[in-house]
C-alpha cells in the first residue's frame, strides 16, 4: 500500500463510498466545505491510502499545536467492501509512522458510541478510553502512546 497526501482527483472515487449507509452515518456527508478545508488546511493532513490505483482508505489528522499536544485522528474511511480485512490496521500503521508526524509520541480519537465497530478497531488496536467525565458528551474519547524506538526500547 502507498500513502500521499489526499487530492482532488481522490474526490469521484471517495465519494461513491458515501453511498455506503454505516459510512454517511458516521461520516457524512461529504461535501465541498470539507474538501476545501481538507486541501488548503496547514494543521491538518488528509491521506490517501492506495493499493496500486485502488484509493482503499482515507485518514485525517489534526498536527499538535500549544492546545492539544497530541496528533488527532478525524476521520478513518476504509472502502466499504474491504472493511473487515486488515486494511484499517495496516492504514493506522501507515499514517502513525510517517516521518512528519514524529513530533509526538501521544494520539488521539474520538468516536460515536453507535459506532461499534470503530471502539472494538481502536481497542483492539491498543487505544485506551479516556474517562473524561462529561455524561453530555457525544464521542468516546481514546489514547495511544507511541513507544519510543531506540537502543533501550524491549
Amino acid at each position: 500500500m502507498q500513502i500521499r497526501p489526499f487530492q482532488a482527483e481522490d474526490i469521484p472515487p471517495y465519494e461513491s463510498w458515501f453511498d455506503d449507509p454505516m459510512l454517511y452515518a458516521q461520516l457524512g456527508p461529504m461535501d465541498r466545505y470539507w474538501l476545501e478545508q481538507v486541501l488548503n488546511d496547514a494543521e491538518k493532513a488528509q491521506y490517501s491510502i492506495l493499493r496500486g490505483d485502488l484509493l482503499v482508505a482515507v485518514v485525517g489528522v489534526c498536527l499538535p499545536n500549544p492546545t492539544h499536544p497530541y496528533y488527532f485522528v478525524t476521520d478513518l474511511a476504509v472502502r466499504p467492501e474491504m472493511r473487515g480485512t486488515g486494511v484499517g490496521r495496516k492504514v493506522m500503521a501507515l499514517v502513525m509512522n510517517r516521518p512528519e508526524l514524529q513530533s509526538s509520541p501521544l494520539w488521539r480519537a474520538s468516536v460515536r458510541p453507535d459506532n461499534p465497530a470503530a471502539l472494538a478497531f481502536l481497542i483492539k488496536l491498543g487505544w485506551t478510553r479516556l474517562e473524561m467525565g462529561n455524561p453530555f458528551d457525544e464521542l468516546l474519547e481514546f489514547e495511544f502512546q507511541r513507544r519510543p524506538a531506540g537502543p533501550n526500547f524491549r
